[in-house]
């Protein structure tokens, strides 16, 4: 069976430690630079950052694109996962254009790759002595995807675990959520011991699919714990609770 490679892709500017470092730091075994022009104004710093991979025998291999266009950054970026398909992929989205930020983010939300920004640190801001005027180009509308919100019965789920040691065992679920009457009984009869179950596994199940939860059995429990995505969905959309 063939390992998984830390693919790290990042979009070549006035930048070489911004790119590098984290493909160093994290292991990298291959990178993805993304760069204008074969020779434009940014060629050494694209000579600089190719000796640093080699040095750290990182693979490189550098694909050529419009920066600043949104839609053929995505079509690279979505070669790149198909290409590199089954690998874990990187996305630098601190370095290039802002378009191709943009691209990167998009394209981890939805090829699920990693994105991650490295920060510069700043010893000092200096206030210009005069601000320069800049000449505006095309304006470019960037496209939306709609993301859904989780219903709210999920939400209060992912806030149960999350301030119960981010596990627990169904059945202590199952009380918590009656006690929000998210379980409960249409005609106000006495829920059975399987219909609870019932209605707990139609709430769990789409969760599990969504991976904001991960269900284990432990001897004759089962435990529900929260996942880092629940986590990160929750920091999100808690606000839908109130």
């Amino acid at each position: 069976m063939q390992s998984k490679l830390r693919i790290h892709i990042a979009t070549l500017d006035h930048h070489v430690e911004r790119v590098t470092e984290p493909m160093i730091s994290l292991h990298a075994d291959k990178a993805y630079i993304i760069a204008y022009k074969e020779k434009d104004v940014s060629y050494e710093y694209l000579k600089k950052t190719k000796t640093i991979l080699k040095n750290h025998r990182i693979e490189l291999e550098v694909v050529y694109a419009d920066i600043w266009d949104l839609m053929e950054c995505i079509s690279v970026f979505r070669k790149i996962t198909a290409d590199e398909k089954g690998h874990q992929l990187f996305f630098n989205i601190s370095t290039g254009t802002k378009i191709s930020c943009m691209s990167a983010m998009m394209a981890c939300m939805i090829w699920e790759g990693q994105p991650y920004y490295a920060k510069s640190e700043y010893k000092e801001i200096r206030v210009p002595k005069k601000i320069k005027e800049e000449k505006i180009g095309d304006i470019v509308s960037i496209p939306t995807y709609k993301m859904h919100i989780p219903k709210s019965e999920y939400l209060t789920v992912l806030e149960i675990l999350l301030q119960n040691d981010e596990k627990m065992k169904k059945k202590y679920l199952i009380e918590k959520l009656k006690s929000k009457k998210i379980i409960y009984s249409a005609d106000g009869h006495v829920l059975s011991k399987q219909a609870e179950h019932g209605q707990l596994k139609t709430i769990l199940e789409p969760m599990i699919d969504e991976e904001y939860i991960s269900v284990e059995s432990v001897g004759r429990n089962s435990l529900v714990s929260i996942t880092e995505q629940g986590k990160n969905t929750l920091k999100i959309f808690k606000l839908n609770l109130s």
